[in-house]
């Protein structure tokens, strides 16, 4: 195996890979900062807000307006649980049946 495979020239292109890829991080580093530096530029913001409401006039979107209140459907404090509820209706299943027996039996 030693003689089919040149270490020199082996350990050459490995240290050459390796120059070649710190480059290409250094690279990329420089263009990532570089675009970063050109998105970020002043006055950005107020474009992409203008952008955003000419966006949503055109569909018809304004927050503007107040959200209207949601009916309410009980006073507070009316609510019915399944224990104010009528035993007759629940127990009418078979299924409710035989969970209410089960439930009773880990109670014991």
């Amino acid at each position: 195996m030693n003689k089919a495979v040149n270490i020199q020239a082996m350990t050459k292109k490995v240290c050459e890979f390796e120059k070649e890829n710190m480059k290409n991080e250094m690279m990329q580093e420089m263009m990532g900062d570089a675009i970063d530096d050109a998105l970020n530029q002043e006055g950005n913001e107020e474009e992409e807000e203008r952008i955003v409401s000419q966006a949503l006039d055109e569909i018809g979107v304004s927050f503007d307006s107040k959200i209207p209140t949601a009916p309410l459907g009980k006073n507070i404090g009316e609510t019915t649980s399944i224990h104010s509820a009528k035993p007759e209706t629940l127990a009418a299943d078979p299924a409710v049946d035989d969970l209410e027996a089960r439930l009773n039996n880990l109670k014991r």
